[in-house]
């Protein structure tokens, strides 16, 4: 089946070409204030640097956990496995968070899913809050987590998003379409430098850097087996775009492109979650 390739896509081929504090210490109020949302200080997108909580130091290796606070609509903790709303009260000193008490995902990795939990029960044991240096750290009696404010990335549109493969272009020649492969895959950019894919015959975990405006696959991990027909087919496009190789992403709200300049192949996909 052929497709012609929409607007997004012809930006994307353009793009191909040019890519050839306080941990221990209590508040001394035990009761949340009335205010809807956090103090303006407070503000911001926070991604977690280190963690602690009653079972030791919490593993962030490829990870990206942050938490987003905004106003009562917009105040959000994102993981790999989960986006979940939660709320802030407070500010500098006494401060409530009320998060969800486990993960709503289906993340099949046991060590996300468990750093997930230890995550969201840590915010919602916070009672301390220090800001120091562009830095919030959010401490109880038994947790510490330390947060700096994120900096932009080009992958933050993706980030711990769900996305479905939509469709398969080639840039070869001077006529382009693509090749439907919607429901063979789906994908998530687990952090700013890992993301997993699931297709119909396999599951893997990636791992990349940025090198010089591309990203640089340093590692790719997964289980899978032996496919007949357009599967398969999918597998052999997927190793030359996304296993062996540097390639480009770009995301929006709903829509994101991985190109392969190597290869002149662009994976189209639609977000799901």
């Amino acid at each position: 089946m052929t497709l012609r390739m929409p607007r997004l896509l012809v930006l994307a081929a353009s793009a191909l070409g040019v890519v050839l504090a306080l941990s221990g210490c209590a508040p001394s109020s035990t009761h949340p204030p009335a205010a809807a949302a956090a103090e303006p200080i407070l503000r911001g997108e926070w991604e977690l640097r280190a963690g602690t909580d009653s079972t030791g130091t919490m593993d962030l290796s490829n990870t990206f956990i942050a938490l987003t606070i905004g106003d009562a609509a917009h105040t959000l903790a994102t993981s790999p496995c989960s986006t979940e709303p939660v709320s802030v009260r407070g500010s500098v000193g006494a401060i409530w968070v009320t998060a969800p008490r486990t993960a709503n995902s289906g993340c099949a990795d046991t060590r996300q899913r468990q750093l997930d939990s230890r995550f969201l029960r840590a915010l919602n044991r916070t009672r301390v809050a220090t800001v120091v240096n562009g830095s919030l750290v959010l401490a109880s009696s038994t947790a510490r987590l330390e947060f700096q404010l994120a900096r932009p990335s080009p992958l933050d549109a993706a980030l711990n998003r769900d996305w479905s493969l939509v469709s398969v272009y080639s840039a070869l020649g001077s006529e382009q379409r693509a090749v439907s492969f919607e429901g063979y895959a789906d994908l998530r950019v687990t952090s700013r430098q890992s993301l997993t894919i699931d297709t119909l015959c396999s599951h893997t975990f990636e791992t990349f850097r940025p090198v010089n405006g591309l990203l640089e696959v340093r590692g790719a991990d997964g289980v899978g087996q032996s496919c007949p027909g357009a599967a398969q087919k999918l597998e052999d496009i997927l190793t030359r775009v996304l296993y062996t190789d540097r390639f480009v992403i770009t995301a929006d709200a709903g829509h994101m492109v991985i190109a392969n300049s190597s290869h002149s192949l662009i994976l189209n996909f639609t977000r799901t979650t």
